[in-house]
């Protein structure tokens, strides 16, 4: 009862400190997780200027429309001449590779179909401006000035034209460099062919075909980074239109990882547990799954259920499930529970989640269910800050985005702690709650959900 009323001094304590602070609230309404995958809906997509280098651009792949995933800006060889200030060229490949990325077979093609007619086709993926999340504004096509018929100095320096995407792979979903590849389309009835069939293989069929107007592929310097998001697009979506400022060279610090590896893919604009206002909604934690810590990639704010009772600003609680599921999901069977493994001894280890918060979690929340266990007044856990704690999953979702409902669980001594950090497992979760005085506690829900996805394959 001493080491509980000394951790329930401590969180009144915290209550004191975070009064007034807190200005959470429920989440914009969220897709299903069965329904078209579009993770940034509720930040990047709608207010892109606020978002860094983070939103999306759609793309072809094997005949569907798919979302790509930008986070860090793209890359251009400097070492190729160019007279853009970001240094970007077409008409000569690269000599090296972006930072991070060991060879060329760490890097897959996009191919670029542009159109060299007019007018030009009413929708394309990246319009010619403002242009499109993390990629240059400007390009030097002087290589490329026979071909286009234009003096090579009026080539030097020019708006990115609008063009659409087209991969080869999804590279398993993972956030990776892609070798830029343009295709120059002279012909609106070969571009409809292209964007009909939605895949690589019918350009290569127009490129063999004399007279259709489609070039052979055109190297260039510049790489993005992106990943393949799971699923496809039913119809075609708006461009989020967030580019590079002008005259910058996006300089990138990292690139991609070894294989097997998620890549820290928020590296160039928001770090661990931000909650700064460049990147909103954007960011990452650590979580532990089936024995590994791997990154979750959250997109939108918290939503807790109102009609619970809770004295928190923010509407959250522990100690009574949620009543009502986020908007937009159909059912609770769309969802996946996320455990909160809480340290409640001292003093407190390192946790992924520390008391200063992470992204998209909210920064008080109503503990006066749990008053007696914790051997603290209701009325002095109305509104504290959220404990310190840690993340385990029992699925991954398919690496999708969805609403996942918090489960607490509180350990109250450091070596049961220990075993469930070194399992990294719910396993070892279950076998401890089934141990008599093991010092973890029952399954406690909650009335929060916290919207991510889980990144492909185990944290560097």
């Amino acid at each position: 009862m001493k080491e509980r009323t000394a951790i329930g001094g401590a969180i009144a304590a915290g209550a004191m400190m975070a009064a007034g602070l807190l200005t959470g609230g429920a989440a914009p309404a969220s897709a299903s997780a069965v329904a078209t995958h579009m993770p940034l809906e509720a930040a990047c997509e709608t207010n892109a200027p606020t978002c860094g280098y983070v939103g999306t651009t759609q793309g072809y792949y094997n005949g569907e429309n798919v979302l790509f995933l930008y986070s860090q800006p793209g890359f251009c060889d400097t070492t190729v001449s160019s007279g853009a200030p970001g240094g970007c060229e077409a008409g000569a490949a690269a000599n090296k590779l972006p930072a991070g990325v060991a060879s060329s077979k760490d890097v897959q093609p996009l191919y670029i179909p542009v159109p060299l007619f007019s007018p030009a086709p009413g929708y394309l993926q990246c319009p010619p401006t403002p242009g499109c999340i993390d990629h240059p504004m400007h390009i030097d096509l002087s290589r490329l000035s026979s071909a286009l018929g234009q003096p090579a100095g009026a080539l030097k320096n020019v708006m990115l034209p609008g063009h659409d995407h087209i991969v080869t792979t999804r590279a398993n979903g993972a956030p990776t460099w892609w070798d830029v590849v343009v295709v120059g389309v002279t012909n609106p009835g070969s571009w409809g062919r292209i964007t009909a069939a939605k895949s690589y293989a019918e350009v290569q069929k127009l490129q063999a075909t004399p007279g259709s107007g489609v070039t052979g592929d055109i190297p260039t310097n510049a790489y993005l980074f992106f990943q393949v998001l799971p699923g496809q697009l039913t119809t075609n979506v708006g461009v989020n239109t967030t580019a590079a400022p002008a005259g910058t060279a996006a300089p990138v610090t990292k690139g991609a990882d070894n294989v097997g590896t998620a890549i820290d893919n928020l590296v160039s604009d928001c770090p661990n547990y931000t909650m700064v206002g460049q990147c909103q909604n954007i960011g990452l934690t650590k979580d532990f799954y089936a024995g590994s810590t791997i990154d979750a990639l959250y997109t939108e704010p918290y939503w807790c259920d109102k009609s619970v009772s809770a004295a928190a600003p923010s509407g959250c609680e522990a100690g009574a499930k949620y009543k009502s599921v986020p908007p937009g999901v159909s059912s609770a069977s769309h969802t996946d529970p996320l455990w909160v493994p809480v340290p409640l001894f001292s003093p407190t280890p390192p946790t992924q989640c520390p008391v200063t918060g992470c992204v998209d979690h909210p920064m008080t929340i109503d503990l006066s269910r749990l008053a007696s266990a914790l051997g603290v007044p209701a009325a002095k856990l109305r509104d504290v800050p959220v404990p310190a704690h840690d993340h385990i999953l029992n699925t991954r979702n398919n690496d999708l985005p969805e609403w996942w409902p918090v489960v607490v669980v509180g350990v109250t001594n450091h070596k049961a702690w220990n075993e469930i950090v070194k399992a990294k497992d719910l396993q070892a979760v279950r076998i401890l709650q089934e141990q008599k005085d093991s010092g973890v506690t029952p399954d406690i829900p909650t009335n929060l959900f916290l919207w991510f996805q889980t990144l492909p394959g185990v944290a560097g």
